[in-house]
């Protein structure tokens, strides 16, 4: 009825989840359509309660989201029918950070309980690790450590997300090796290919830093004896390696390949790139610093020139 309410009103942008509890699974369908969700929450101290307990579930599908909190007995029904278009769009308009009743819900409301703020500052920094977006993760912890009165460094060094476990370079699981793998296995094949591969600068944006260092090796010394090379590889690339050297390829194919592996690479940094603007962008406009949004929409948007030159 809220949502047949508001689009009889003229707010057409509206969902509900049928009286069941609000969960990431719907917010990830939701966010295919936005990223800026509002929820509408009672006013009173329970609908405070029912906001904040809602971010970690916002956060949980890679939304911010923000909460408009309507006046006591009231639902968006009754609020749009008694009080109009105009009065419901001005609650919308006032909404605020889920974050900030997430962040004043774990601290309470004494400023001076210190075991309080410490059970709190717990609490953000298990969510820390949890969230993989590095805005996010940045923003989060800068807005808890003012709120809480804690240090941020603290904060963050105990919310930093777990290291994984150090593992030997993969190849690509789906059939075709990596290009990471293919441009080491062609720098320990030929050492003028190392030599190439190290002038394009292209090394730093590896992703597998197994890989990353395995090149990085390859490209400091192209002329150490072939024998060393081919033995700093894993046993998976090794085999590959003589078999490439008793290869009869031309050197166009090589350095065609080459060429290919380096364009998949850079094009994959220019897409993290690109993804993480954008994420900084949404991050930005959910704790509503406009300045921050439009700064990372103008690089965003240089990056997008930049390709396409």
């Amino acid at each position: 009825m809220d949502v047949i309410a508001l689009s009889q009103a003229g707010v057409g942008e509206a969902v509900a989840p049928l009286g069941t509890a609000l969960t990431a699974d719907q917010l990830r369908v939701l966010r295919r359509f936005s990223e800026s969700i509002v929820a509408c929450f009672d006013g009173d101290s329970a609908g405070r309660r029912a906001a904040a307990r809602s971010f970690p579930v916002f956060l949980e599908a890679g939304l911010w989201g923000r909460g408009a909190f309507l006046p006591a007995d009231e639902d968006p029904d009754t609020f749009v029918r008694g009080r109009g278009v105009a009065a419901m769009e001005a609650c919308l308009s006032a909404s605020v950070p889920l974050l900030d009743a997430y962040l004043e819900e774990l601290a309470g409301p004494d400023r001076e309980a210190v075991g309080r703020h410490a059970e709190a500052a717990r609490e953000v920094a298990r969510m820390l690790k949890r969230v993989r977006n590095a805005f996010e993760r940045d923003a989060l912890a800068r807005l808890a450590a003012e709120r809480l009165g804690v240090r941020e460094e603290v904060l963050r060094a105990e919310g930093a997300p777990d290291a994984p476990p150090a593992l030997a370079p993969q190849a690509d699981p789906a059939g075709p090796i990596g290009a990471e793998e293919y441009l080491v296995e062609l720098m320990a094949a030929d050492p003028d290919i190392a030599t190439r591969v190290h002038a394009e600068n292209v090394i730093a944006d590896f992703e597998d830093p197994a890989w990353r260092r395995l090149a990085e090796t390859l490209a400091a010394d192209p002329g150490a004896d072939t024998s060393a090379r081919v033995g700093a590889l894993p046993r998976q690339v090794r085999d590959r390696v003589v078999r490439r050297l008793l290869d009869d390829a031309g050197d166009d194919d090589r350095q065609r390949a080459v060429a290919d592996c380096i364009a998949r690479i850079r094009s994959r940094r220019l897409e993290g790139l690109r993804g993480r603007l954008r994420e900084e962008i949404r991050a930005a406009d959910a704790r509503g610093d406009a300045e921050a949004s439009q700064q990372a929409l103008r690089r965003l948007k240089d990056l997008t020139e930049k390709a396409r030159t």
